[in-house]
């Protein structure tokens, strides 16, 4: 959504630590879960994280893929 994208960009902008802090850092922290969860289950996993978390999020997993060299991993991003 274009408003969180907004409201994101003035959060790092305006407050950098906490950008960081309520942002980058727990989107390692999730994608790092995500991850170890797919190694100890097979099938679907379902995730919901808020709108502001999204994007990066999907370049994290993209990068920690193409890291891995995995390509039996798939997933995909719904905002709605």
């Amino acid at each position: 959504d274009e408003t969180v994208v907004k409201m994101i960009g003035i959060l790092k902008k305006e407050t950098p630590i906490l950008y960081k802090i309520l942002i980058e850092d727990r989107n390692e922290y999730m994608v790092k879960r995500i991850l170890d969860l797919r190694l100890k289950h097979e099938g679907y996993i379902l995730v919901v994280v808020g709108a502001g978390h999204v994007e990066g999020m999907e370049e994290l997993i993209k990068k920690e893929l193409k890291l891995l060299n995995n390509t039996n991993f798939s997933f995909s991003f719904v905002v709605e």
